[in-house]
């Protein structure tokens, strides 16, 4: 027979069939198509293929025992191929754990679902423990219904085997689910009976995240104090218990609740404090969040160049990791960094990417969120109509999941719409309707944000009293946050409603304390000068006005410096009607290029 296989072959390599790729170390011949192969393969008797997998894994195993983690995935093919099913179930979850070790997390959960196929239902400790692990996966990558499925199997296995801590641990994942998909009410409800049951079977570890989870679901609720009081309730389990991984969540809870009420120097430190815990304890995806966190205080803070840097850091972790609703708050909150520098076309595209990527996994509050960054957007490159339609789809979304801060900012920017439309008797309800759930979420930030806007409103209605009184409002709370560039253009506003009560005394030092701030006067001027600025048109405008009525000799120079950074920004867009929109649909804009126009006789 082996005198004859030099032939065989021979004929074979001339029927085009095979061709020979190496003679060393020992001959190898190769299929010229896969199909070829496949035919081949199928043309062997079942039992005769379940013995060549059998031989392979087995010679597998001999070749590769000092190494076998290279070969896991293989192993449990051939194994699996061959009927082993012990065998292959083992390399399974090894080929699992591997994959999600480096954080291929499409990879670990298919082989999870490959070894729950295998896996006898009566074995339901080690079918509790993969399911478990598959439904971490599937909530990394979003994929709800498969996530909603794994949850529903592990209530059940809980139920059966009348295991407490089983149910606690499914409890604390639904609630968690709940809580992504925007059902903060059944979060409540879901986390309080897990950190109940918990309690009362001393499974503190358990207890503690069932706190933090229901702290969550109320602080998106605005129950703000409610929420701190499991924040801290977990943190002192914590503390108490030497949980270092469980008192770093319960820092990173406790800094979102300052940075909601706009607490920046308590948040950036309760952030910190729980980074370095998280490095201690090598957990990179809290590290992830962490890094975020301290970006957005760093935003809110108007240091744009470190909240870039420490969210793209944030961003790239996530990346890493397979995290894809992480990924999802952090381009958002990289859009809003554009969005402050007045860099528009690339928040637009970072707020698309977020938005694509939240329908994805069903993350509502992040589609929201990013809907009504899309509108807000809009709203500043002029396309008025397609503000509207977003703002309006974010405030349904909004009040849809409950999401009180999404309402109140999506009421806010619908009240700068109707004020840039001139409908400004529609938008003074919508702006107060946005200051009472600023004042209820406890949010300055928030409730400056709705002041100024009120503030525009009431002037263009000729209120003049009201106007300066929401634009003094304003300026006491952003002072108070140390936003100093924020209280410059609330300065701004106030000298405006001081000139239209006919105090420009008082007008001119509101104006010159702006300029104190912000140097829109002098040689110094840069687009950076005004990163932060809500709208710098208006603020221009605003400056200039005052100067020229006190017929202060620096009038022309803002004009000039505002006309310019306005036509810089104008000429970014290529579409001449889109650049029309760009300058005339906001009102502090055209104004401004009326008053250059005016100046220069252009």
């Amino acid at each position: 027979m082996a005198s004859k296989l030099p032939t065989q072959l021979a004929q074979i390599e001339s029927a085009d069939l095979i061709h020979l790729a190496q003679t060393i170390p020992e001959l190898e011949y190769v299929f010229h198509h896969v199909l070829l192969q496949q035919a081949a393969y199928k043309s062997l008797l079942r039992e005769d293929r379940k013995q060549l997998h059998l031989a392979v894994s087995q010679i597998l195993e001999q070749l590769y025992a000092n190494h076998l983690e290279g070969v896991y995935s293989l192993l449990a093919y051939h194994y699996q191929q061959a009927g082993v099913n012990d065998k292959a179930l083992e390399y399974l979850v090894k080929t699992a754990e591997q994959a999600a070790a480096r954080y291929a997390n499409e990879d670990a959960a298919r082989a999870y679902t490959e070894a729950l196929k295998l896996l006898p239902e009566a074995e339901e400790p080690a079918r509790y423990k993969l399911l478990l692990e598959r439904e971490n996966l599937y909530s990394l990558l979003g994929q709800r219904p498969a996530q909603f499925q794994d949850l529903e199997a592990l209530a059940a296995l809980a139920e059966r085997a009348d295991d407490d801590e089983w149910r606690v641990m499914a409890a604390l994942r639904r609630a968690r689910y709940y809580e992504v998909t925007g059902s903060y009410p059944a979060a409540v409800a879901t986390a309080q009976q897990a950190a109940t049951l918990a309690r009362a079977r001393k499974l503190v570890a358990s207890e503690i995240t069932g706190r933090l989870t229901w702290g969550d679901a109320l602080w998106r609720q605005a129950d703000l104090d409610a929420a701190g009081d499991q924040f801290e309730q977990a943190l002192r389990l914590a503390r108490q218990n030497g949980l270092a991984d469980r008192e770093a969540d319960s820092l990173r809870s406790l800094g979102i609740l300052a940075e909601t009420r706009s607490q920046y120097g308590p948040a950036r430190d309760f952030f910190a404090s729980a980074w370095q815990l998280y490095r201690q304890t090598n957990d990179l995806r809290g590290e992830s969040r962490c890094l975020n966190s301290l970006g957005v205080v760093a935003l809110k803070q108007n240091d744009f160049a470190a909240a870039e840097r420490t969210i793209v850091e944030a961003l790239r972790l996530k990346q890493r990791l397979g995290d894809h609703y992480g990924q999802s708050i952090s381009l958002n909150n990289l859009a809003i960094v554009a969005q402050y520098r007045h860099e528009y076309d690339l928040s637009r595209r970072y707020f698309e990417q977020c938005r694509q990527l939240a329908r994805q996994i069903n993350d509502r509050e992040g589609e929201c969120s990013a809907v009504g960054g899309l509108g807000y957007i809009a709203l500043n490159q002029g396309d008025l109509a397609a503000a509207r339609s977003y703002l309006e789809q974010s405030l349904r979304l909004a009040r849809e999941i409950g999401d009180r801060y999404g309402e109140s900012i999506a009421l806010a920017n619908l009240g700068l719409l109707a004020y840039c439309l001139g409908e400004e008797v529609t938008g003074r309800p919508l702006a107060h309707q946005a200051l009472l759930i600023a004042q209820e979420l406890d949010s300055p930030e928030l409730e400056g944000q709705a002041l100024r806007i009120m503030g525009h409103l009431l002037l263009q209605l000729g209120e003049l009293d009201e106007a300066a009184t929401a634009y003094r409002k304003a300026l006491q709370l952003h002072q108070k946050l140390e936003l100093s560039r924020t209280a410059a253009e609330d300065l701004a506003s106030l000298a405006a409603a001081s000139l239209a009560r006919g105090a420009l005394p008082q007008a001119l030092a509101q104006a010159q304390a702006a300029l104190e701030e912000l140097p829109l006067a002098g040689p110094e001027f840069s687009p950076a000068t005004i990163e932060g600025i809500e709208d710098p048109g208006r603020l221009f405008l605003n400056c200039y006005q005052v100067l020229q009525a006190a017929q202060d000799l620096r009038a022309p120079t803002v004009l000039v410096n505002g006309h310019r950074w306005l036509v810089d920004q104008a000429d970014k867009i290529a579409d001449p009607q889109q650049r029309r929109a760009f300058l005339e649909s906001i009102p502090g804009r055209r104004l401004l290029v009326a008053e250059w126009e005016s100046l220069t006789g252009v």
